[in-house]
């Protein structure tokens, strides 16, 4: 099975509050929900360290 690694780099707590007409309105945390609804969705399970 792929593997997909994410990573999150500097100032993305900033997300949703920094400049949102240009970066969107979406939190880290926002996106991070979607992205456990997909890998929930798809039968694939998430590691973190």
């Amino acid at each position: 099975m792929a593997s997909i690694l994410t990573l999150n780099g500097p100032n993305l707590n900033l997300l949703g509050t920094r400049e949102p007409g240009v970066y969107g309105a979406d939190t880290l945390d926002d996106i991070e929900a979607r992205m456990q609804a997909q890998i929930a969705a798809s039968g694939h399970t998430q590691t973190a360290n």
